[in-house]
């Protein structure tokens, strides 16, 4: 009979749990409020706003701002 020691079967206790833990997942992007628009907006309003949103962030309009082009 194999005697492990208890360090080593904590261990192994440890990799075992770690191999069978799930994934979290992921929450779904809410684009209305990255926006900052209601989700009651009509389709012309939500376009409107999404382009003064582009243009606001276009790395073009804003040469030195480097969160600028992260956010674009």
């Amino acid at each position: 009979m194999l005697h492990t020691s208890p360090i080593k079967r904590h261990i192994t206790s440890i990799i075992l749990e770690l191999k069978t833990k799930s994934k979290p997942k992921r929450m779904a992007i809410d684009y209305y409020n990255n926006l900052k628009v209601t989700r009651t907006l009509s389709d012309e309003g939500l376009k409107k706003d999404y382009k003064k949103l582009a243009m606001k962030w276009h790395p073009k309009n804003n040469i030195d701002n480097k969160l600028a082009k992260s956010k674009f």
